[in-house]
């Protein structure tokens, strides 16, 4: 309906079936000429006419793509430093910058207890503590006491920066996933008619989600913990390298490279195991489940010893499954312990030969130990943190299949607005469209008519004989095959989409709507009025 004018477009759906070959062709009232459609043609219609297969012309395909964590990264971090976005820069810089000092107060940790020891072993180490040996200045000229307040105090100032680094970017993190969300929007929104007939909405909206989220969880992981963790090794490998020897460096950079290793190789084996338990507490959840909804068969039958030896089987494959979880997940423990624990002997034992050959002090001992029992903290949850980024990796994945694929039905680049139509005279000129594209049938071939300005158009026809189609074309859900739609003499595919769709206003009405406007309007009850439930103006 072209506001301007008020000219009107109706769309009439008749039940009667089709009596012939020719007898549910589509009529048109106050139009130049008419059209009919082939009784074959119109049944397919029926079935995938009105419901406007995805095969359509032009129907948008995924662009299917497997990015890694790495591409997943680059995409996460290119979404949320995109322009228009405030503060994001600042509050990134903000807490990459509390994530350094942070990291730098952790470390300074055991030099300060390594000096207090020495302190304490030394009387007379006290007051001519040479603050070449750590390079930290902070230890010149400071008693033991003095040293045990600098300890408490720097621990408490670098857990005050991690804290207050989560803080700062969980901003971030919850605008990236706002950001992302309306983005995904847009995308739907922006997608063709083709593509929404043939969603799953609710598998689509968990795409949008899950894929939110990840993009979240990517950002988090990066900034939290794979960063900090990666500066934190690279410092104090090459501490241990200047204050104690090469040796030192080496033994704590293969312990870290072997817990990694084994990390990821248990951790990627163990979750083919917890994917085995969820299908087997699915499985007995559904054995439960279906057994007391289907309460009455059961007894009917004398099934019910039967079903609870199907749900004692169930429950014992995912005994078993749970089993061999936690038995994986011991195994995982044992390991890392294992290797972080030779790692961390390994280098105490070297600590011990340079004590006793007079190279080093107790308190380099001290704090060898410390900088490297550092590590545990961050690499504890290492496995915890792949599994979230190799989730998410996947879920970015499916977000991304979604925001890469292009309408089918888009403007022409510079397409020109729509003039305001000064008549609103509609006009299809020999138009040729089918919804399973050029190779399919046609659903309407070389139809013409025009509605002229002020006319009211009835279009009649059975279920699924193209009358929806002609509004979708004119709106331009679809673009024909042949021929053109016009309006005012402009052809739709030559004008910008918006400008289009803001010309013409829809009124769609239901079946149910109308029924209870029938029953508004009629003295008895609608049923009790017309018993075979047929409405009067059909």
């Amino acid at each position: 309906v072209c506001r301007s004018t008020a000219v009107m477009l109706r769309l009439v759906c008749r039940t009667r079936p089709c009596a012939g070959a020719w007898s549910c062709g589509i009529r048109l009232s106050l139009a130049p000429g008419t059209f009919t459609v082939h009784q074959r043609q119109c049944t397919q219609a029926s079935q995938s006419g009105s419901r406007a297969a995805g095969s359509a012309t032009g129907a948008s395909s995924p662009v299917l793509s497997d990015p890694g964590p790495w591409d997943a990264l680059v995409g996460a971090w290119t979404l949320l430093l995109e322009p228009g976005t405030p503060y994001v820069r600042e509050r990134v810089g903000g807490a990459l910058l509390l994530m350094l000092g942070s990291k730098v107060a952790t470390i300074q940790v055991p030099f300060l207890f390594k000096h207090a020891i020495d302190g304490l072993a030394e009387p007379s180490l006290a007051a001519v503590v040479d603050p070449t040996s750590s390079g930290l200045l902070i230890a010149a000229g400071l008693t033991p006491p003095a040293l045990m307040v600098a300890y408490g105090v720097t621990r408490i100032a670098a857990d005050g920066m991690q804290q207050l680094r989560n803080a700062l970017f969980a901003y971030v993190t919850e605008g990236a996933v706002r950001q992302t969300s309306l983005r995904a929007f847009e995308q739907l929104m922006a997608l063709d008619l083709s593509f929404h007939l043939n969603r799953q909405t609710g598998a689509l909206s968990r795409t949008v989600e899950r894929g939110s989220k990840a993009v979240g969880t990517v950002l988090s992981m990066s900034v939290l913990h794979v960063v900090p963790t990666a500066f934190e090794v690279v410092i104090v490998s090459a501490l241990l390298a200047h204050q104690c020897g090469p040796a030192f460096s080496a033994v704590t950079l293969a312990t870290i490279g072997f817990y990694s290793a084994f990390t990821f190789g248990v951790t990627q084996w163990r979750t083919h195991i917890r994917r085995a338990q969820n299908q087997a507490e699915t499985r007995a959840s559904h054995r439960f489940t279906d057994s007391l909804l289907n309460y009455e068969s059961v007894h009917y039958f004398g099934a019910a010893a039967r079903e609870a030896a199907r749900y004692d089987e169930a429950c014992r494959d995912y005994q078993r499954a749970s089993l061999d979880t936690q038995l994986s997940l011991s195994l995982l423990n044992f390991g890392q312990s294992l290797i972080f624990s030779s790692g961390v002997s390994a280098a105490l034992l070297l600590s011990a030969n340079q004590v006793m050959a007079g190279t080093m002090t107790v308190g380099d001992v001290v704090m060898v130990h410390g900088l490297i029992f550092q590590l545990t903290l961050p690499l504890n949850i290492l496995g915890s943190v792949y599994n979230m980024v190799r989730q998410a990796t996947v879920d970015m994945n499916a977000l991304t299949q979604l925001l890469q694929q292009k309408p089918a039905v888009t403007s022409v680049r510079g397409a020109p607005a729509l003039s305001s139509p000064t008549r609103g005279r509609i006009e299809f000129d020999q138009v040729s469209f089918g919804y399973g594209g050029p190779e399919g049938p046609m659903l309407l071939q070389d139809v013409s008519f025009a509605v002229e300005p002020g006319q009211t158009c009835a279009i009649v026809g059975a279920s699924g004989s193209g009358k929806s189609t002609l509004l979708r074309l004119l709106y331009r859900f679809y673009d024909v095959e042949r021929g053109a739609v016009r309006i005012d003499g402009q052809d739709v595919r030559d004008v910008s989409l918006d400008s289009l769709r803001d010309a013409i206003g829809v009124c769609p009405f239901a079946g149910q709507t109308l029924s209870f406007a029938l029953q508004a309007l009629t003295p008895l009850p609608f049923h009790r009025r017309h018993p075979a439930g047929r409405c009067p103006l059909q």
